[in-house]
């Protein structure tokens, strides 16, 4: 059978059954252990060099207008993907991922549901990620050979992050990176001999001097144009706090257990405050941009943040992909005049 959308083919028997699909960070060493390839249904979505075909596809099918655009992504991510098992955190990610995963089993899509345990309690964390152990048909000690495996990985994200800090790579070129670093690209030889070459491709670059530095908040940015916009300005996003979280780079120490409970994206807001405040002052922010995704719930956590955080925080919203709309753009450009 051979389904038609616009000019997407794709073929009901083309299954890659090494490929589990991931709606967030989730602990993907355990998927590495078992030999499968994880993929990150977000990236598919948004770097494809037509996204608005995912949403359009989703709402054929049913979706409402008024429901996020990463959900209905990620959903026609698995579809056009022919993805057969799907790893979806049912607390801890999205509140949409709870009907998405009922969805998903109608199109007989195996989904292994998982939760981070909101209260940060490191023997519920332990048991969710035995369940997947059981799930995925692993030992512990065999994902933490894998955990051991990503330490030097990680470390080469770290120092990618700090020369964004000093100036040496660009704002886009580190949210790319730390992005991919949630699945890897499904291969984590090749995404480490690919950072290698980077890293050392960007050793003579010139020092980049920004009028003001920011940082970016809130769920990657929809925007296709987000970075290149204030780049434009002459302003340099030095910190891309959920990029970063989820590459887990500041977070390799102490154990695989608490790397996870360091990561502070399934948390909630409060926790993610100090951190967000020991960055800010780190990294010598002039300002914040609070990114909100249109219909999601965080952006009542706007609430929290510009109570508790001490610098200029400009909330900006998104919808479905595209360059910042004119309103936006305006509105940004107000905050540079206030900085």
């Amino acid at each position: 059978m051979v389904e038609f959308f616009d000019d997407f083919v794709y073929y009901s028997f083309m299954i890659d059954n090494n490929k589990v699909g991931i709606t967030t960070t989730i602990p993907v060493e355990i998927i590495y252990a078992a030999g499968l390839k994880p993929v990150d249904l977000n990236n598919i979505f948004i770097t494809d060099k037509n996204p608005e075909k995912f949403i359009e596809k989703a709402e054929i099918d049913g979706f409402p207008g008024n429901c996020c655009s990463w959900i209905k992504g990620i959903y026609s991510a698995v579809i056009f993907e022919n993805i057969k098992k799907v790893i979806a955190p049912v607390w801890g990610d999205c509140s949409n991922t709870h009907a998405l995963s009922e969805v998903l089993k109608e199109n007989d899509v195996e989904v292994i549901e998982f939760a981070y345990p909101y209260n940060r309690n490191i023997n519920s964390l332990k048991n969710e990620f035995h369940k997947l152990y059981n799930s995925f048909d692993v030992s512990e000690s065999e994902v933490i050979l894998v955990w051991d495996k990503l330490k030097s990985v990680r470390k080469k994200l770290e120092k990618l992050d700090n020369l964004t800090v000093e100036g040496k790579i660009t704002p886009l070129e580190n949210h790319i990176w730390l992005v991919n670093s949630s699945d890897f690209n499904g291969n984590i030889e090749e995404f480490e001999n690919n950072l290698d070459e980077f890293l050392a491709s960007v050793e003579k670059r010139k020092t980049l001097n920004y009028k003001f530095r920011l940082g970016c908040i809130g769920v990657p940015p929809i925007f296709s144009d987000f970075h290149d916009y204030f780049q434009s300005l002459n302003t340099g996003m030095v910190y891309n706090e959920i990029p970063l979280e989820f590459s887990m780079c500041k977070y390799t120490g102490e154990s695989f257990y608490n790397q996870y409970l360091e990561y502070s994206y399934p948390y909630g807001m409060s926790y993610r405050i100090n951190k967000i405040k020991q960055e800010v002052e780190s990294r010598k922010l002039d300002g914040l941009i609070h990114y909100t995704q249109c219909f999601c719930y965080r952006q009542i956590e706007d609430i929290i943040l510009k109570k508790h955080i001490d610098i200029p925080v400009l909330t900006i919203e998104g919808d479905r992909p595209s360059n910042i709309d004119a309103r936006t753009k305006l509105r940004i450009e107000n905050f540079m005049e206030l900085l």
